[in-house]
């Protein structure tokens, strides 16, 4: 049985983080189970070929967990994704006003 191993990259405006999605997060990122989109790749390339363009560019929000690893003397940031929702733009907003009044009043420019 196909799982998914996805590596991603992940874009914001602070920048890019290379990531991996392991099975679970990788079917909701996808849209579809791992043994089905082998089987479009195998089968039909143009259908496969428009779920991975569907999944491209998409906006979530996403939980991910990073540590630093040693392997051979070598360290790098290693990141996986631990969960996904898609943007709920209300919800959000409302955090981020949230946030902003934490600031206080603004005062008006004399």
């Amino acid at each position: 049985m196909a799982r998914y191993i996805l590596p991603l990259m992940a874009v914001d405006p602070e920048g890019i983080l290379f990531m991996t999605a392991f099975n679970d997060q990788a079917t909701q990122l996808m849209g579809m189970p791992a043994q089905e989109l082998k089987k479009l790749k195998d089968n039909n390339t143009s259908a496969y070929d428009a779920v991975i363009q569907k999944a491209t560019w998409r906006q979530y929000v996403m939980r991910v967990r990073g540590k630093m690893d040693t392997y051979n003397g070598t360290s790098r940031f290693k990141s996986h994704v631990l969960s996904v929702t898609p943007v709920k733009y209300a919800e959000e907003g409302k955090l981020l006003l949230a946030d902003i009044a934490k600031y206080g009043p603004i005062a008006a420019p004399a």
